[in-house]
């Protein structure tokens, strides 16, 4: 419960960083946004793509 309370505010400061332009990085963004989980599958599937076509 707590923290489900704290979520709203840490998207909105990243929102808020996003738009202001400070977060370039998709990376950083990205696993600031909890969005790590999405992000890292996607690199080790590309990874696995990339090696096959070798």
């Amino acid at each position: 419960a707590m923290g489900d309370r704290k979520l709203p505010g840490i998207f909105a400061a990243v929102n808020r960083r996003l738009v202001n332009g400070l977060i370039t990085d998709e990376r950083t963004a990205a696993a600031l946004a909890g969005g790590r989980m999405i992000s890292e599958p996607l690199a080790v599937g590309n990874d696995h793509v990339k090696s096959k076509r070798i």
